[in-house]
């Protein structure tokens, strides 16, 4: 009878010992900032990508619609040439550089 009064005490002990908890706490609330800021970042890339890609799709409009009728391609392939020749959308969506033109 006495070994099981010794184990619940030694057990009530372990509860009231306090080394260790500042670490665990700092480490569970450095893991949710850290969490946070790749959040803020990850929406901040997504807002810049789809706000480059809005003015893309914009610029190539608005030239393929000013364009005259002339012109040789129509509506539709003056729209998706236009990325490439304003070399100013870095996004990686379109093809900047020129390579692969045929």
């Amino acid at each position: 009878m006495l070994a099981g009064w010794k184990s619940k005490a030694s057990r009530w002990a372990l509860v009231k010992d306090r080394r260790g908890v500042a670490t665990i706490e700092f480490a569970l609330t450095v893991a949710l900032f850290i969490m946070l800021v790749l959040f803020m970042a990850e929406s901040a890339r997504l807002a810049y990508v789809s706000s480059v890609i809005d003015l893309a799709v914009s610029e190539a409009a608005k030239e393929a619609k000013n364009a005259s009728a002339a012109q040789a391609g129509g509506y539709r392939a003056r729209f998706e040439k236009t990325p490439d020749r304003t070399g100013r959308l870095t996004v990686g969506i379109f093809n900047t550089c020129g390579c692969g033109d045929d």
